[in-house]
């Protein structure tokens, strides 16, 4: 039996906020988990990173018919575990504890709060 996998589609601001997180010391992000898993103060943070356009003011995607949709809802609403999805990376910061000022897609990245105590 041969098994047929499909190509994740990967959503337009994902990129940039890999590479922003990335840029955060005391931060490691691992992509190609639906959608990524971020260490954080001996912590990991599973985040489901959307456009914007799909979801809604309180972060909940619109309804889909799909299945990973149908999937990543029950997710969102039954997981024990830490899942959130997201469609920027302000929420990401909010989550982990990092206040911020944060310039997104700007060259500089200025970041308060606890990020750099050790």
């Amino acid at each position: 039996m041969t098994r047929r996998y499909q190509t994740k589609k990967t959503d337009n601001n994902e990129k940039d906020i890999v590479s922003a997180l990335r840029q955060i010391p005391g931060v490691s992000v691992e992509t190609g988990h639906d959608d990524i898993l971020l260490g954080y103060k001996n912590k990991t943070y599973w985040f489901e990173i959307k456009n914007p356009s799909e979801v809604d003011k309180n972060g909940k995607p619109y309804a889909k018919k799909s299945e990973t949709a149908k999937k990543q809802k029950k997710l969102d609403d039954e997981f024990k575990g830490h899942y959130k999805i997201v469609y920027c990376i302000e929420q990401i910061l909010a989550e982990i504890g990092i206040q911020q000022i944060f310039r997104f897609g700007e060259s500089t990245t200025e970041i308060e709060g606890d990020a750099f105590k050790r």
